[in-house]
């Protein structure tokens, strides 16, 4: 075992040049920054071709940390050709930890190619697999990464987490990367892929902040976990603090990647800010992604929508959401110009109401470009619109003062696409599941209340897709066409031979 309490717990090289080649680390470990390699304000570094089994650090960098104190040029900083096993020690206490991989720091540029590692255990991780602060530049292509897990009271990300002072931004080129078996046991939440402070950011091939950038091209995220509800990717500023965002004027694009195995309380993308950003995600695969309302876009009724999304030629399958909108779900009613799916493929994607899209109304749904080859049972759906009386229904009544109605006056709601109201998640059979906010109540009510009285039931609910009295109203949410009428005949009573009486102490005469 090697063990060095200061830096580097195989090599510590300052302003030298570094070639490694068909080695083998095992079993290393520092108490400071470069759990193997601690590189400081050197002109070329050169490492291909090594193993590494079992590398630990309780700073920065369980492999290599890497620092440039000026912007200088570099002839080369390269890692390439890596099999790696293991990062991390379970018995050994720290009070701060990141990098499983790499620690890249102020001017410093690092290439990371044909990475192969698995493994990696956090105690107390703060920072993910690969961490980039302050002016830093990270080129990573063909990683490959399996069995990631992280506990501690803030552990931000489990791949990448950039750190800011200055007011522009590091560099981050990502390029045919796989991640797979991530879990994540911080206290507090977290991001999967990436988490920025103070950031702006940019993704098309290229991700910035401010001035900085990453390029995304082929990535792949399997099988992740959290305790917490976590965004995709997480951007921190003043006025913000969750969610897979752009801030003002930035282009986010997405090409050739898959998004498997996630779970979203409130959709991939979410939390829209008024901030005319672009998202253009093409060709790129999303698998097995469930929540709750909008497995992939959740819209709230309140956000101020000048952003961009499109989807072109991309794949949705197997995506779920247990209750609305297995694909979209929005409650904003101006989405339709700013929303696109241009040639997409969905496949076996479910919700309870709305397998691939939930909206206000059909004037608020998202741009859909092979719309009509899509539309199956409940694939669209939208807020309740109208409603009518059921087959069995009365739609007339003529009845005596007094006397009850002959029959049942039942109505049920509809959406847009003459869709029958489902409310989903409530069993009276099982009161556990039951949620306010999922009823809709309603009333009748006469034109006038000097000719008449209504004796018995007047309020109630929707309940097994209809309501049983003819006039109802939502207390939240109203829509437009929500109430009907019915003409009601109250006869004469034939007074030969009776007596009127007031029988229910209205002062109204019945019989």
């Amino acid at each position: 075992m090697i063990y060095i309490i200061r830096g580097g717990g195989v090599l510590k090289a300052e302003e030298s040049y570094v070639d490694i080649k068909n080695s083998t680390f095992s079993n290393s470990f520092s108490r400071d920054r470069g759990g193997i390699f601690f590189i400081d304000n050197c002109p070329s570094l050169d490492i291909d071709s090594i193993e590494v089994r079992n590398t630990t650090s309780t700073s920065s960098g369980y492999v290599i940390y890497i620092n440039q104190d000026t912007e200088h040029n570099v002839e080369k900083s390269i890692i390439q050709n890596v099999y790696h096993v293991g990062s991390g020690n379970k018995n050994i206490k720290s009070v701060f930890e990141e990098g499983f991989i790499a620690c890249v720091d102020n001017y410093a540029t690092l290439s990371i190619n044909n990475y192969y590692g698995q493994d990696f255990y956090g105690k107390n991780l703060s920072g993910g697999t690969f961490v980039v602060k302050h002016l830093a530049t990270l080129y990573l292509n063909n990683i490959e990464l399996d069995n990631i897990y992280g506990i501690g009271v803030n552990t931000l990300s489990l791949f990448l987490t950039v750190y800011f002072i200055s007011e522009n931004g590091p560099k981050i080129y990502i390029e045919n990367c796989q991640v797979s078996n991530m879990e994540n046991a911080s206290e507090k939440p977290a991001a999967i892929l990436i988490w920025q402070e103070k950031s702006e950011i940019h993704i098309k091939n290229i991700i910035s902040q401010a001035d900085g950038s990453l390029d995304i091209n082929n990535f792949v995220v399997d099988n992740y976990f959290s305790l917490n509800v976590v965004p995709f990717i997480y951007s921190f500023s003043a006025s913000h603090n969750s969610g897979f965002r752009s801030l003002t004027y930035s282009t986010i694009e997405i090409t050739s990647s898959r998004f498997e195995n996630m779970y979203f309380n409130n959709g991939l993308i979410s939390d829209f800010e008024n901030n005319f950003a672009t998202y253009n995600i093409y060709s790129s695969v999303f698998s097995n992604i469930n929540g709750v309302n909008g497995g992939i876009l959740n819209i709230k009724t309140d956000d101020v929508i000048s952003n961009r999304i499109a989807f072109i030629h991309s794949i949705f399958t197997n995506n779920s959401a247990s209750n609305y909108g297995g694909i979209v779900y929005s409650t904003n009613p101006n989405i339709s110009r700013t929303i696109f799916f241009i040639e997409c493929t969905f496949i076996n994607n479910t919700a309870s109401i709305g397998s691939i899209s939930y909206s206000l109304n059909k004037l608020s749904e998202p741009f859909f470009s092979n719309k009509n080859s899509i539309m199956k049972e409940n694939s669209f759906a939208t807020n309740p619109s109208y409603i009518k009386f059921t087959n069995d229904s009365l739609t007339s009544i003529s009845v005596y003062s007094g006397e009850e109605f002959p029959g049942k006056i039942a109505c049920s709601i509809f959406d847009d696409y003459d869709n029958i109201i489902n409310i989903p998640d409530n069993n009276l059979n099982d009161l556990s599941t039951l949620k306010l906010e999922n009823f809709v109540f309603f009333s009748l009510y006469q034109n006038g209340t000097n000719n008449g009285q209504i004796v018995g039931l007047a309020n109630c609910y929707y309940w097994n897709n209809e309501c049983s009295i003819s006039n109802i109203k939502r207390t939240y949410k109203v829509f437009s066409k929500n109430s009907i009428n019915i003409e009601v005949e109250i006869k004469n009573c034939n007074e030969t031979g009776f007596i009127n009486k007031d029988l229910y102490n209205f002062n109204i005469k019945s019989w």
